[in-house]
C-alpha cells in the first residue's frame, strides 16, 4: 500500500547544507500501524510530509498504491492526496468559522451529498462530538478539537491516514480515544503511520520506525 524507497531531503541552511532524510526505505501494508520515533530534528515530520505528497523529496520514491506520488503533476497529486489520504495534525488546524460539522465535511474531496452528510453525523456520534456539532472550534476543548479533525480525517474514508504528534496538547484519556480510533480504521484495513514523541500509539503499533539525524536508526516489527 505504501512504499517508501531510499528518499532522501535536503535544506540549505546558514550553516550549509542540512541532511533532513537520507536513504529512508520502508513499507507499511493494509492493518499496519507505523510509529515514528525520534529526537527533535531526527526527521520525522519531514519524513510524514513526504509521504503525504506534501514535500517532494530530492531523491527516492513514494509509492501509494502502486502510484509514484511525484511523478504526478501537482493538480494530479492534489487529487490523488484528497482521495487516498487523510492528514491529522498536533495543532488540529480546523477552519475557525466553520462549525464542528461543516469542519468535518471539508475533509471530503466532492460534493457533499446526504450520505457524506449522515456519514459525519455518525462518526461525530461515534466520537462523542454529536452535542457539539453547531459549535466553531473556538467552544471546543483540545480534545475535542482533536477528535473534530480526526473525524475530518476519517470522513472521507481514505486509505491511509498521516498523523503528526496527534495526541501531543491532549490529556492521557483523550489521547487514548484517539489512538484507540485510530487502531480501529487500521483493523477496517486502513494504514496508520504516525509521528510521536510518548508511547501512548505503542500498545497499538505493529512497527516502530526509529530516526537519528535524519537515518533509519530501527525499524522493528512489533510481536
Amino acid at each position: 500500500m505504501l512504499r517508501c524507497e531510499q528518499i532522501c531531503r535536503r535544506f540549505q541552511g546558514p550553516g550549509g547544507t542540512l541532511t533532513a532524510l537520507d536513504q529512508i526505505s520502508f513499507a507499511a501494508d493494509r492493518g499496519d500501524f507505523v510509529v515514528i520515533q525520534g529526537p527533535s530534528g531526527s526527521g520525522k515530520t519531514t519524513l510524514l510530509l513526504t509521504l503525504g505528497g506534501l514535500l517532494r523529496p530530492d531523491h527516492g520514491v513514494v509509492r501509494v498504491d502502486g502510484q509514484d506520488l511525484y511523478a504526478l503533476p501537482q493538480a494530479a497529486r492534489c487529487r490523488f492526496r484528497a482521495q487516498t489520504l487523510g492528514f491529522v495534525f498536533q495543532l488540529f488546524h480546523l477552519v475557525p468559522y466553520l462549525s464542528v460539522l461543516d469542519n468535518v465535511l471539508a475533509g471530503l474531496p466532492g460534493s457533499v451529498d446526504g450520505a457524506a452528510r449522515r456519514r459525519a453525523a455518525d462518526l461525530l456520534e461515534e466520537l462523542g462530538l454529536a452535542a457539539r456539532s453547531a459549535h466553531r472550534p473556538s467552544a471546543l476543548s483540545a480534545g475535542e478539537r482533536q477528535r473534530t479533525a480526526l473525524a475530518r480525517a476519517l470522513v472521507k474514508k481514505p486509505a491511509i491516514i498521516l498523523a503528526d504528534e496527534p495526541t501531543g496538547n491532549l490529556d492521557p484519556d483523550n489521547a487514548s480515544a484517539v489512538f484507540r480510533r485510530l487502531d480501529a480504521f487500521r483493523r477496517e484495513g486502513g494504514v496508520v503511520v504516525a509521528v510521536t514523541h510518548g508511547h501512548d500509539a505503542d500498545p497499538h503499533a505493529t512497527h516502530t520506525l526509529r530516526l537519528q539525524q535524519g537515518r533509519l536508526a530501527e525499524l522493528l516489527p512489533v510481536p
